[in-house]
């Protein structure tokens, strides 16, 4: 009787012991796993995958040459555009967004070249100088201009609602991708094409440090 006692015992505490070495085992995972999930976490809030997109089919037209955008557009950015932003902001806080413009033109060429004022009156027009009116002598002028009076116009809708430090920033993309988002072809130089003249806003979120 008093062996198999001590072997009971002894069985008891080697049960024991493994269930401590299984204990921080598990402790040891559970610690990596909240590590990963943090990180994770962590990835997750640095993105926004939200693109909106302003196009010739849906009313946003652009003429010809031109970076004016229309009322339908300014409609537009009011419901589509500052709805995501304020979503945004609930989550993340002002600081961290970053709205990204781009502006996209077709491949017809630019005639007037002779008047481009790009340099001079560009940073004018962004500050909203009343007569500044920058005239361009490319297409990546041109698709710059679009995304900037896009731009100007999301940051006039911001300060009314007394956000002024969200960043919104334009950017041009030219000429170079074709209404399908396909790399445009050699062959599409010269195209006159309202479908190739559109805007895409996408929103970006400053890393979370």
């Amino acid at each position: 009787m008093e062996a198999d006692s001590v072997w009971k015992d002894k069985e008891l505490a080697k049960c024991i012991k493994d269930a401590k070495r299984q204990k921080r085992k598990t402790d040891v995972l559970l610690r990596k796993n909240r590590h990963l999930a943090a990180r994770l976490q962590k990835e997750l809030d640095n993105k926004s995958d939200e693109v909106i997109r302003f196009e010739h089919v849906k009313g946003y037209k652009f003429e010809s040459g031109s970076y004016t955008i229309n009322s339908a557009f300014k409609k537009g950015i009011e419901d589509r555009v500052i709805p995501e932003v304020e979503k945004l902001v609930r989550r993340h806080g002002k600081s961290r967004i970053v709205v990204e413009v781009f502006g996209f033109t077709d491949g017809e060429y630019v005639k007037n070249k002779k008047h481009c004022s790009m340099d001079q009156e560009l940073v004018a027009y962004n500050r909203d100088v009343e007569d500044a009116r920058p005239q361009h002598c490319s297409n990546v002028d041109l698709g710059k201009l679009r995304a900037d009076t896009a731009a100007k116009y999301i940051r006039h809708r911001l300060r009314w609602r007394g956000w002024t430090n969200i960043s919104v920033v334009g950017c041009s993309v030219g000429q170079t991708v074709l209404a399908n988002d396909q790399l445009a072809a050699t062959s599409d130089d010269g195209e006159r094409d309202p479908k190739r003249r559109f805007v895409d806003v996408r929103f970006r979120l400053k890393y979370a440090k």
